[in-house]
């Protein structure tokens, strides 16, 4: 069966460029001011940067509430900050950086720790910071409450939303669980399912393109004391599509100095830095002159992550706790810069750590206040397209094909499964799956045909055009398929051809190839 789509013929203007509101000139930062319930803000681009505020003290809830995570609403002057005692979300508007104004709160009916705001700045959600399931979702258009959602998986004290504006993933610090989610705006969080991780998640981060999800992990035993058992490696995740997540590629990342707290990834997605604090064996006091550190992690591909270096940076904070969820170091834009700001409140200190990452070099911007907790970068606002009157035909994107082999080494009698992303094709095409095996020689299956495929193997179908499909199913694990044999080398080739053309390397539409080893232990 071959699966196409039908190619629309648009026609796009030469367009003029007018933003939503005045953009800023230069970047800017803001920071909540736990202990004040107040924001400052700093512009990057002067030197030394320039702190601004505090603002709006009295305005942003009580001072003993406790005003924790920032997030940006993109393509708008707005940003949110969670109040967590006094249960209040605000909004605040920074289209002026030198004078933000408030611009109403919401109830959220829990203690609002964490805020996520989704990439195309239509919907937010929060959660809590204790041991609910609740997550409340915040529609940014109309700035009100639609519902709250409670989740079945586990409980949620940290949120994050990927690119694709549907998936969510949270954190259960007690459970050890990352619980992942499909979330419909109108109506909350449809379905959702959980993995475990190697250690208590306290933070989770979604790469720039969607597709790699980072938890940080405190450590492997639970507060109140500060001296757990031992630190705990990152977990990876894969996002495989709207809603799905799968353990990464490199499942976990393991020799981070100390207690995770947060990770922001570089604007181009091939870092991740990570802010940890000090951490201690049990008996043993924190070390006086201990500070958190920033390391930093390198992205190879979906779910594919290494440590680059540990303690890179010492920061200078002295925290050895942390908030859940709440959001302590970002990076700016060029990706030139990161800032870093307390884990928790307790032996927190009243500056901002700014980092040259080309250097690492420390420096303080400050002091901020008591405690300086969530922190983010206003982000560019996104200009308004207004037409002219010369048309000209838009270009189809060169489509791509991309694949994961679940193991490099499966086991004689064992099962081995892959998953492939394509981006939309404008042609009818034919996807296979081609084994090339020692023993049986070449084997081919269409993807795109359900009767090649074995039993409950969904077929390699082209979505919605501009967004992408995900295939994942198992391509072989019976002796009739493939009677694989030890120390056997297997290649697996995954590749689109027009339709009705014969399987092969030659005719494979220009990058929709992928193709993988593994050898059979």
């Amino acid at each position: 069966m071959s699966i196409g789509i039908r190619a629309c013929i648009v026609l796009a203007a030469v367009l003029a460029l007018t933003p939503h509101y005045a953009a800023h000139a230069t970047p800017w930062a803001v920071v909540a001011n736990s202990a004040e319930a107040t924001i400052s803000t700093i512009d990057l681009g002067t030197t030394p940067p320039t702190l601004h505020g505090p603002f709006l003290a009295g305005e942003l809830g009580t001072d003993d509430g406790g005003l924790f995570d920032v997030a940006v609403v993109p393509n708008s002057p707005y940003i949110l900050v969670t109040n967590f005692g006094d249960e209040l979300l605000f909004r605040v508007d920074v289209s002026d950086p030198t004078a933000p104004v408030a611009a109403g709160s919401i109830e959220i009916g829990f203690s609002a720790e964490d805020v996520a705001v989704a990439p195309n700045g239509k919907f937010a959600l929060v959660t809590d910071g204790g041991y609910k399931h609740e997550v409340a979702v915040i529609d940014l258009d109309t700035f009100a409450l639609t519902t709250i959602s409670t989740l079945k998986a586990g409980a949620a004290q940290a949120v994050a939303i990927a690119p694709d504006n549907q998936t969510a993933v949270f954190v259960d610090y007690f459970a050890r669980l990352m619980v992942f989610g499909l979330v419909d705006p109108a109506t909350g969080i449809v379905s959702d399912s959980s993995l475990p991780t190697d250690g208590m998640p306290l933070n989770v981060a979604i790469s720039p393109d969607g597709q790699t999800a980072i938890v940080a992990n405190f450590g492997n035993t639970a507060p109140p004391s500060p001296t757990l058992e031992a630190p705990a490696p990152m977990n990876v995740y894969r996002i495989t599509g709207p809603g799905t997540v799968v353990e990464g590629t490199t499942p976990i990342v393991e020799g981070l100095p100390g207690c995770q707290q947060s990770v922001a990834f570089s604007p181009d997605g091939s870092r991740a830095y990570v802010e940890t604090c000090t951490w201690a064996p049990s008996g043993t006091p924190v070390p006086e002159d201990a500070t958190t550190q920033l390391s930093w992690l390198s992205v190879t591909g979906p779910g594919q992550v290494s440590l680059g270096a540990a303690a890179a940076a010492n920061l200078l904070s002295k925290t050895h706790y942390a908030w859940f969820g709440v959001d302590t170091l970002a990076v700016s834009g060029d990706g030139k810069t990161a800032l870093a700001t307390n884990t928790s409140g307790s032996d927190a200190v009243s500056s901002v750590s700014a980092v040259d990452l080309s250097t690492w070099s420390v420096s303080a911007i400050g002091p901020v206040s008591t405690a300086p907790a969530g922190i983010a970068m206003l982000a560019t606002p996104t200009p308004t397209l207004t037409p002219t009157l010369t048309p000209t035909p838009t270009q189809t994107p060169t489509p791509i094909l991309m694949g994961v082999a679940s193991s490099k080494s499966p086991s004689v009698g064992g099962s081995f499964t892959f998953s492939a992303i394509c981006q939309p094709l404008s042609t009818p095409f034919d996807a296979y799956g081609i084994v090339l095996s020692p023993t049986c020689g070449t084997q081919s299956f269409n993807l795109s045909d359900p009767t090649e495929l074995r039993p409950g193997v969904q077929p390699l179908v082209a979505g919605v055009p501009g967004l992408p499909t995900t295939w994942e199913g198992l391509l072989y694990g019976q002796a009739a398929l493939l009677p694989y044999t030890q120390g056997h080398t297997y290649t697996f080739i995954l590749g689109l051809v027009p339709a009705g053309t014969p399987p092969s390397k030659e005719n494979v539409i220009p990058g929709c190839y992928w193709e993988g080893q593994v050898v059979v232990k």
